[in-house]
């Protein structure tokens, strides 16, 4: 029987905001807060709402625990740049595989009903794709 395991937040586990914003910075070296908020909207297909209060907040977080370090700032604007530290590849990894084993765990559920013969009609009846089961 499968059981779904409590998650516990382990010492290292970023928050899945911030595991977001450092992993565009590795992968894109040098962005702004707002280049940020738009790879993360735009690659998470909006499932992650990207809006300046929790792109800043999570990269003040992370210039604190020094994952992520800041340059001047540049332009008429003044846009500050912000890049991945070794620290923080060091924490993006270690999150990764935490919310690698999470997922997975999660996935096994989905993987049962799509790879196994589930009686869908109980009693109920179906509607195109859509099953009425009340």
């Amino acid at each position: 029987m499968m059981t779904l395991q409590e998650p516990t937040k382990k010492k290292s586990e970023l928050r899945m905001y911030a595991f977001f914003v450092l992993y565009f910075l590795n992968e894109h070296k040098l962005l702004t807060g707002y280049e940020l908020g738009n790879l993360i909207k735009e690659r998470t297909r909006g499932y992650f709402s990207a809006t300046a209060g929790n792109v800043y907040s999570a990269l003040k977080d992370l210039e604190k625990k020094g994952y992520v370090s800041s340059e001047e700032p540049t332009g008429g604007r003044g846009k500050i740049r912000y890049s991945i530290t070794i620290n923080g590849k060091g924490a993006l990894c270690e999150s990764a595989k935490i919310y690698k084993e999470r997922f997975e765990n999660i996935i096994q559920f989905f993987d049962k009903v799509l790879n196994e013969s589930i009686p869908v009609l109980r009693s109920g009846t179906q509607t195109g794709s859509m099953v009425d089961i009340s």
